[in-house]
């Protein structure tokens, strides 16, 4: 979806060019205005009351401030969007008591465009235009006694509004232009006037607010007078015919010179020709090289040298994308220069993206103070830009040779595989305020699941946390041991039959609370259990375990626990955890709750202090947890909660079912240790799936290899894996041996259950067999969508699905088919995350 920007003005030429710049940056124009000359412009006419919520709001208004449209003043303190305010032609000076809407000041930049220009007679129609014509006409000109002059014209001006809707955000009220002082203006004129008549003020100028412009054309007011006495400038006298001199003869003159001067003439004419045609090709590949340079920078961490970086390369791709241009033969070239200049842009607003993140995490970590809604706004217009500079670029690549695609593979597939991630992240931004707290405190549980003891969503729950932000900062963060809490469960409840029968407890506790795979099921429930034991609510629910604290520790690097005098790192942190935590450990002992917090204290402070290119590795970090399952959200936001849906972090079973000729097939494992005990430290896993099509049914086989390879002579208790193991499948799926397996149907799939004991130095195999009515038809085009589920918690497995389906003519999928052995077709994936697959085939028809 393009951004919306919304035009609030009369025809004006500023105003027209301000579209035209808009609409070649992606925005989507809706002008609000009674002038018919808008008629003929290919925009969106619309009422105030009919225009979508805009992201950028230009506003042009002639004349006294004060008198600014009510109804405009009303609508804008309504909408989050980025304003900016142009005055012309007002009263001078402007000054801020003239300033109409301090309510939504937050959100506007005001500036005061006294003295606008154009090259035109008539075009803006300015009274310093009126005041140089005059000048030029009448030989008179009397000097403003209110202020100076602030020239600017109006293709600078266009180029500054457009930049500040684009740049940071804070409010500004200012006089834009290049200064000039009466006495320039009147030296240029008695330079074109020699008898020019000159009145000035007696009193001093007033002093205004002034900020000089930075647009790159600046021509200012000397050559905007040029081109204004081209017209009005009164004839001068006729100048005095001189004798004609003898012509020079040049007959052969050519000739004169020796041959060497000729040779060296010539020389000189074909390599600069050789030069000029080779220029363009020796741009792009400097523009390249200086566009990796700056892409390292910005891995390095941003800052300045990325954006030089990434201005040296949009200028010198420039060069080669207009003189490559008209050069026939050179189309390859004009390509990559095309998406040379779109990837300076992207880069140069990924390393915006990077510092601003860092200014919210820090001031979320209360590092300093800041303002959130400003902040998310700016990062949603970022993320929302970059999305669709990244989708212009991938467009452009498309259209580039095989070769020149076959060579940039690795970034082309990174830039695809980041763009829908760019989109839902800007989505994210816009609900920051919302789920921080900006609008009334907001808490969450944090549920600290330990996955050296498997559980469905990550790991056993020993411990949690309660979070709260307001105002978008972090000011409180509470950590209980979940025996502390379970103690105060009043009644009983009925636990599911798997922890009744193979782990003996009677009733059902927070500790078990996620015992279903769909983690806003166990999420929902998690809080059931927090409310009806300590009597708190919260905003939501994260489940995190231990590979994601492994992950924060390998960017932040070690850190002291000064209370315990011990120093903790991604590789000893297990085994230091394990220590204080466990050894000695009693239900109500207070030990591993003042430990974690200790803990938690310190990562916290050592994240405050990451520099800016520590950022870069920390987000990849973190989103290698999310697609892990290492980090699961579960929010009432019900936006919020599509987002993260959509992105595959909510943890939960949200395929939709397809329509037509297709299938849905769900695979997968899902395993709880119920021996009490941390043996999933010692576990490893292979499985392989097989699909079959078969006189109208699909036939299932899925077998699952587990080893424990703890010492064969080390302690059985401790380190026995007691395994209750369930397949996931679609939902109609039927079990064979279905009498030795726990079935469960929900909406949305089937689950097969058993208990498996494995002990020290032992593996067993499991396998599971199922199959499921099948009407789909290989014959016409159709549609087959495969999810391998996978657990969070569990290490990275060598997992193999294999297809075996009737002719199906063309047969095309993503990712690609590979053979698995036997003949068959498939996948073979290490299972980093929840495996997606999707095939297409046109029939044998």
């Amino acid at each position: 979806m393009k951004p919306q920007a919304l035009i609030i003005s009369d025809y004006h030429l500023l105003t027209s060019s301000v579209c035209q710049a808009l609409q070649k940056v992606g925005c989507d124009i809706s002008v609000v205005s009674g002038d018919n000359r808008w008629k003929t412009a290919p925009y969106n006419r619309l009422a105030l009351a009919q225009v979508p919520l805009p992201s950028y709001v230009f506003i042009l208004h002639r004349g006294e401030p004060r008198k600014l449209n009510p109804e405009v003043v009303k609508y804008l303190g309504l909408v989050s969007a980025k304003v900016v305010v142009v005055f012309t032609d007002a009263p001078k000076p402007v000054d801020r008591a003239s300033y109409p809407f301090a309510n939504i000041s937050s959100r506007a930049k005001v500036f005061v465009l006294a003295d606008l220009l154009s090259s035109k007679e008539g075009e803006v129609d300015s009274q310093l235009e009126k005041q140089i014509i005059n000048a030029l006409e009448k030989n008179s000109i009397t000097a403003d006694k209110d202020r100076d002059i602030f020239a600017l014209t109006v293709g600078d001006a266009t180029a500054e509004m457009v930049k500040e809707l684009f740049t940071y955000w804070a409010p500004s009220f200012n006089y834009l232009g290049n200064k000039y002082e009466w006495r320039d203006l009147f030296s240029l004129l008695n330079h074109l006037t020699p008898n020019l008549s000159v009145h000035c003020p007696t009193s001093p100028l007033a002093a205004v607010d002034y900020r000089p412009t930075s647009a790159k054309e600046n021509k200012g007011l000397p050559q905007v007078v040029e081109f204004l006495a081209l017209s009005h400038k009164p004839a001068l006298p006729p100048v005095p015919l001189q004798t004609p001199r003898e012509p020079i003869k040049t007959d052969n003159k050519l000739k004169q010179f020796p041959l060497i001067i000729r040779a060296r003439w010539a020389y000189s004419i074909v390599l600069g020709i050789l030069v000029f045609l080779a220029s363009p090709v020796v741009g792009v590949i400097l523009s390249g090289l200086t566009l990796k340079m700056s892409a390292q920078a910005l891995k390095a961490g941003g800052g300045v040298k990325v954006s030089n970086l990434a201005r040296a390369s949009q200028a010198i791709s420039s060069y080669s994308l207009y003189t490559s241009r008209y050069l026939p033969g050179y189309s390859t070239v004009y390509q990559l220069a095309d998406a040379e200049m779109i990837s300076a842009k992207i880069i140069t607003k990924s390393a915006t993206v990077l510092t601003l993140s860092k200014s919210i995490a820090d001031g979320v970590l209360g590092k300093h103070d800041y303002n959130l809604g400003d902040n998310a706004r700016d990062l949603e217009i970022l993320l929302s830009d970059a999305y669709v500079n990244t989708s212009s670029l991938l467009a452009r690549i498309d259209t580039l040779p095989g070769f020149v695609q076959n060579l940039l593979k690795g970034e082309i597939d990174e830039l695809r595989v980041a763009r829908p991630y760019v989109l839902s992240a800007s989505k994210i931004a816009s609900k920051l305020p919302r789920l921080l707290g900006s609008f009334g405190s907001k808490k969450y549980l944090v549920l600290l699941q330990n996955n050296m003891e498997l559980r469905p969503t990550g790991g056993f729950i020993g411990s949690f946390a309660i979070v709260t932000f307001d105002r978008g900062k972090l000011i409180d963060t509470e950590i209980m041991d979940v025996y502390a809490a379970d103690g105060q469960l009043q009644g009983h409840v009925e636990p599911p039959a798997p922890i009744k029968k193979h782990l003996g407890e009677a009733n059902w506790y927070l500790r078990d609370s996620n015992w279903s795979p769909d983690f806003p099921t166990s999420a929902a429930r998690a809080e059931w259990f927090l409310d009806k034991t300590i009597n708190r609510s919260v905003d939501g629910v994260v489940g995190i375990n231990l590979e994601t604290a492994k992950s924060l520790l390998k960017v932040i690097g070690d850190i002291e626990i000064l209370d315990y005098g011990d120093t903790v790192n991604e590789n000893n942190m297990y085994e230091k955890l394990q220590y204080e935590v466990e050894n000695d450990f009693f239900p109500g002992s207070k030990k591993k709750a003042n430990y974690l917090t200790a803990l938690a204290t310190s990562l916290l402070e050592s994240a405050k202090d990451l520099q800016t290119g520590e950022y870069e590795p920390m987000l990849k970090e973190m989103r290698a947890r999310l697609e892990a399952g290492d980090i699961q959200i579960f929010v009432h936001d019900t936006g919020a909660q599509n987002i993260l849906k959509t992105l595959g972090w909510s943890g939960e079973f949200s395929e939709k079912p397809c329509v037509g000729n297709c299938e849905d097939i769900l695979l997968g494992v899902v395993e709880a240790n119920l021996g009490v005990n941390k043996a999933n430290y010692h576990v490893s896993r292979e499985s392989r799936a097989t699909l079959s099509y078969t006189q109208g049914r699909l036939e299932a086989e899925l077998v699952v290899n587990i080893n424990n390879n703890a010492d064969p002579n080390s302690s059985v208790p401790e380190n026995r894996y007691k395994n209750y193991i369930r397949a996931l499948a679609p939902f109609g799926a039927v079990f064979k041996d279905s009498g030795e397996l726990d079935i469960q149907e929900y909406e949305n799939r089937t689950e097969a259950g058993a208990l498996v004991d494995i002990n020290p130095g032992e593996s067993k195999q499991v396998v599971f067999k199922w199959s499921l009515e099948s009407d789909i038809n290989f014959t016409i085009p159709g549609l087959m969508n495969i999810v391998y589920w996978k657990q969070p918690g569990v290490s990275e497995a060598t997992t193999t699905i294999s297809l075996r389906f009737p002719d199906a003519g063309e047969v095309v999928s993503s990712p690609p088919l590979s053979l698995t052995g036997g003949g068959q077709v498939g996948y073979n994936t290490n299972l980093a995350g929840i495996f997606k697959a999707e095939i297409r085939w046109k029939g044998n028809k």
